[in-house]
């Protein structure tokens, strides 16, 4: 078992390119955490484009102002 940890700020293009880099790789992750550093809180809503070879769970755990991204 193993995780892959992405941290993200302001380009969900970056982030999908990311994902789908993950999903092409031979030995899959069983859970994938993206890190959102993100002062709006962009991805409270989002839902990873489908791909068949994307199976690990995915968890986004927002950063606030005052946290530090080591912290999350």
């Amino acid at each position: 078992m193993f995780s892959v940890i992405l941290p993200f700020h302001m380009d969900i293009a970056l982030l999908e390119r990311s994902l789908a880099s993950v999903a092409d790789q031979t030995l899959q992750p069983d859970e994938i955490i993206v890190i959102d550093n993100s002062p709006e809180n962009l991805l409270a809503d989002y839902q990873a484009p489908y791909s068949p070879a994307f199976t690990a769970r995915l968890s986004i755990i927002p950063v606030t102002r005052k946290q530090h991204a080591a912290l999350a």
